[in-house]
């Protein structure tokens, strides 16, 4: 049985293991879903873990009521409801993608997260616009669903915010500061996460700059720390070659985390 409701595809979801002492927490980015965890969540559950997927305040509905949540919300909702679970389980892994990995690294620098490795998906640390991004994304908002391509097609999917008439997405601009603001706070405490982190970053990402990636393993002065380039994916959508390479990658941090440290 999967982790996950098919039926409700941008929902939270939490699917408890019986005698599992370590948690998977799925933090997703910028106008993201639960939905785009669907793969890792089912590996790690297949693997034995528990796992749970977050939905942060104004995702997951209307552009409205996206554009007036203050970011700070985003950051306290994830803090509070990764110190929940954290109660439950003495081994937290935490997951993101985009902003989720910032949202993610902040979190892994408290204790009470308990946090044992940290697994990062194009996290930005400086953002980029770019003409082919732009292109997508007007298609992906604005195309009819049977003409859009593939990955178009998967931006709509992984998108938990409804579809707004073209002057709304003005109002986003507030929300974009609120994320630079996020990366330039977490910029500065990289070098207190102390729990293995690794980095996949795409090379064409049309959103983070692949330079980013650098920018984390550099703060990350007190963190063993791994960086993997992905070659040909997007921001949110993998061709199948590297797909399996982000499983692969999973999968190994799932095996690392688990080795647990022997007494002497």
């Amino acid at each position: 049985m999967e982790p996950f409701d098919r039926e409700r595809p941008h929902h939270p979801y939490t699917r408890m293991q019986e005698g599992s002492d370590t948690l998977v927490i799925f933090i997703h980015g910028f106008f993201g879903s639960p939905r785009q965890f669907w793969g890792l969540s089912s590996l790690a559950w297949e693997k034995g873990y528990s796992v749970a997927s977050l939905l942060l305040p104004g995702h997951g509905g209307s552009g409205k009521e996206f554009n007036r949540t203050p970011g700070h919300q985003w950051v306290y909702a994830a803090m509070e409801q990764i110190r929940r679970y954290a109660a439950s389980y003495p081994r937290v892994l935490l997951i993101g993608h985009s902003m989720g990995g910032l949202l993610a690294l902040h979190a892994s620098r408290f204790p009470w997260s308990h946090t044992a490795g940290v697994f990062l998906l194009n996290t930005p640390m400086q953002i980029r616009i770019t003409p082919r991004g732009t292109a997508n994304s007007l298609q992906a908002i604005f195309g009819p669903q049977k003409y859009l391509g593939p990955v178009a097609k998967r931006y709509r999917e992984v998108s938990s915010v409804s579809r707004m008439a073209p002057p709304r997405y003005l109002g986003m601009l507030p929300r974009v500061a609120d994320l630079q603001k996020l990366i330039g706070r977490v910029q500065e405490e990289l070098p207190q996460v102390q729990a293995p982190v690794t980095i996949l970053q795409s090379m064409r990402d049309e959103t983070v700059h692949w330079k980013s990636a650098q920018t984390l393993a550099a703060g990350l002065k007190n963190a063993p720390c791994r960086v993997v380039w992905l070659l040909d994916s997007w921001h949110s959508y993998c061709p199948p070659a590297d797909k399996e390479q982000v499983r692969r990658e999973f999968a190994d941090f799932l095996e690392r985390a688990g080795q647990k440290e022997e007494t002497p």
